[in-house]
């Protein structure tokens, strides 16, 4: 039996140097329907392309794992973003819908808000390089 869970999209945050200008620091970022894909001066990466608001009584608990992202927006309301989001997702659920996973016109839908400021603040990040 093949499990599809197998094939689902990672999180990878590649540190490198890549190609860019001394002047300007860009951020390349492709927001697709299974991943958000990105490239800035000292890095590449990935991560599934959704997220979820959570409750104010759901706690993140321990430490946070290597692919775990949690946003924080302009009105204090915490995201689970990525991989941390979809091991929220159970078989009964029906809060996303499917417009503002797979529409067309997706682009103001919160959720899209999200994946979009997690993929520049990512590309962003200080490393090494």
């Amino acid at each position: 039996m093949v499990k599809t869970k197998d094939f689902s999209t990672r999180t990878n945050f590649i540190e490198r140097k890549n190609a860019s200008t001394a002047d300007a620091w860009g951020v390349a970022l492709d927001i697709g329907y299974s991943a958000v894909k990105g490239m800035s001066p000292n890095m590449v990466f990935c991560f599934p392309s959704f997220a979820r608001k959570i409750a104010g009584a759901m706690i993140t608990v321990g430490e946070p794992g290597p692919d775990d992202i949690q946003y924080k927006d302009e009105n204090g309301d915490i995201w689970n973003v990525g991989s941390m989001a979809q091991s929220m997702i159970s078989s009964n659920d029906s809060n996303d819908s499917i417009q503002s996973l797979y529409g067309r016109n997706r682009y103001f839908s919160p959720m899209f808000k999200v994946l979009a400021l997690t993929g520049l603040g990512i590309g962003m990040t200080n490393n090494e390089f």
